[in-house]
């Protein structure tokens, strides 16, 4: 079994972090500032999740406040969602009864915005820019196609 010096781990551990950072700063993509609101019938949705996917199967996702406002990130990315078109889902749920902790939670929004697939929802993220955008949902959506 061969031990480990210190000297050698210490070189290890070196050439790990160069391999790291290399790695991260030339292979990143640049993120752009991503800003909305999401409405259900014309009132703000108070909480959930935005969640995004592109066809290269990167995305983002951001919280929804009490106010309906959210910030897209990208994880370990950081601040932002990459340039380009972003197919996006709305995930809120109530909360589950506290009384019954085996009860599952509803969906605040109908199925279809559960899914970046079927929500009919996008973001064309622009590079270089604030996106704003406002994700008007509807309680009845198959009658607003």
């Amino acid at each position: 079994m061969t031990q480990l010096t210190a000297h050698s781990a210490l070189c290890y551990l070196l050439a790990m972090t160069a391999v790291a950072v290399t790695g991260c700063s030339k292979d990143s993509p640049s993120l752009a500032t991503v800003k909305g609101q999401v409405t259900l019938d014309g009132q703000a949705l108070t909480s959930g999740t935005v969640v995004t996917s592109t066809d290269d199967g990167r995305g983002a996702r951001g919280a929804i406040d009490t106010q309906g406002r959210f910030t897209l990130s990208s994880g370990k990315l950081g601040e932002g969602a990459q340039p380009g078109l972003h197919h996006v889902a709305v995930k809120a749920y109530s909360s589950s009864d506290p009384g019954n902790p085996e009860a599952a939670a509803k969906p605040l929004v109908p199925q279809r915005y559960l899914s970046t697939a079927n929500s009919g929802l996008t973001i064309d993220v622009k590079a270089g820019e604030l996106n704003e955008v406002t994700l008007e949902l509807s309680s009845h959506p198959n009658l607003h196609r």
